[in-house]
């Protein structure tokens, strides 16, 4: 179950990646089909052969079984595709990471070069190379605190815009600055969104405790993602429809002489 948690852990995190990686895109269909292959088909394979290998073996570390099930020579060459791919992951990761510091830095780092906004994010990875066991020693516990964090925001994404907002985005609103736009919330922070993380990120650590890997005993049979995925977007829902809507807040309310575009 540790082996199927670290799956999820791995899909949840190509969430913030994805929308970034269609920005690169002139079509839907660019847009979805490459990730629906790559990141759904390909990975739910890999997670799949994974959890049966940790079953077999008895361990979630895909080091350890790639050479004794595969011999010599598929071992070595399926941790020479590890290898590469995660060379791809860090490129999408990196210009994410680019465009967020652009972003969220206003005026200081909208100026920089691309080069030097991707050299500022490698920098950090340059150092901590020459200590490889600090990364790879908690490498699960790293996805195990993306499970915890992402799983919830994720849910909060997912019932927002399917569920309450029915599909529909008013993408002028979303870079009209705060006050304008009908995304303002209130001082341009939803309190709700918030709390419902925190409920599913507090689910999640109950279930499985991400530091010792501690379980609940209902952890192996539920996971902790798919539990914190579930109570973030029920409380999401149930308080945007108790205090967000009835204040007039989030442009849940459609409001008269506006235009609607679609986004599905």
């Amino acid at each position: 179950m540790i082996a199927l948690e670290l799956s999820l852990g791995v899909g949840f995190s190509w969430w913030t990646i994805l929308g970034n990686l269609a920005r690169l895109t002139t079509t839907q269909r660019t847009a979805f089909w490459p990730n629906t292959l790559g990141l759904f088909l390909a990975s739910v394979v890999a997670g799949v052969v994974g959890s049966f290998a940790a079953l077999v073996l008895g361990d979630a570390d895909p080091t350890v079984w790639m050479v004794p099930l595969g011999g010599a020579v598929l071992g070595v060459l399926a941790l020479v595709f590890v290898a590469f791919a995660n060379v791809t992951s860090m490129v999408g990761q990196t210009y994410s990471g680019s465009l967020a510091i652009r972003r969220a830095g206003g005026a200081a780092t909208r100026g920089l070069p691309w080069p030097v906004l991707a050299g500022l994010l490698f920098a950090p990875a340059a150092v901590v190379v020459f200590w490889p066991a600090a990364i790879y020693d908690n490498y699960f516990k790293f996805l195990a605190w993306v499970s915890l964090v992402l799983a919830p925001l994720c849910a909060v994404y997912f019932v927002d815009f399917f569920l309450l907002r029915k599909r529909t985005l008013h993408v002028r609103d979303v870079y009209e600055p705060e006050g304008v736009s009908r995304y303002s919330f209130w001082r341009g922070v939803n309190p709700v969104a918030f709390l419902a993380v925190a409920a599913g990120a507090l689910t999640y650590y109950v279930l499985l405790n991400p530091i010792t890997f501690e379980s609940a005993s209902v952890f192996r049979y539920t996971t902790a993602t798919l539990p914190a995925f579930l109570v973030s977007g029920v409380v999401h829902y149930l308080l945007t429809r108790l205090v967000v809507v009835p204040a007039g807040k989030g442009g849940y309310v459609e409001r008269e002489g506006l235009h609607v575009d679609r986004a599905s």
